[in-house]
């Protein structure tokens, strides 16, 4: 009802907030983002829980793409755009799964296979 119109409203409002109007740069592209046991930061090393991954370029801008939009399916097209693979949706796949099988060293990583839409980072922002 009224509450969760509200919270979309609020939802919009900090998406579009971060973007600049003169020049449509993401004002926040570099911030560092805490969700669940991953630290991101952009400019340095991402670490799960606790430990620091060991990850390639594409990986990091893939993980970064999903978490951004944590609890939001972000589809294989988005992210092979992110990387610059447009339309070749095996790249995302293989990514995500080379991300995942690195982040299950320490534990099993939140990252849901959306089957046919995308994927996504299961915990919400904090």
């Amino acid at each position: 009802g009224m509450e969760r119109n509200m919270m979309v409203a609020a939802a919009h409002y900090e998406a579009c907030s971060r973007i600049c109007p003169s020049c449509g740069l993401d004002l926040e592209s570099d911030r560092v983002i805490n969700i669940g046991g991953l630290e991101y930061d952009p400019r340095a090393d991402i670490v799960w829980q606790g430990y620091s991954l060991d990850l390639t370029r594409a990986e990091r801008m893939v993980l970064g793409a999903i978490i951004k939009d944590a609890g939001r399916c972000v589809s294989a097209a988005i992210l092979g755009e992110r990387i610059g693979h447009e339309g070749d949706s095996n790249v995302p796949e293989a990514l995500i799964s080379r991300l995942r099988a690195k982040m299950r060293v320490q534990a099993e990583p939140p990252i849901e296979t959306m089957r046919g839409i995308g994927y996504r980072w299961r915990w919400l922002l904090r």
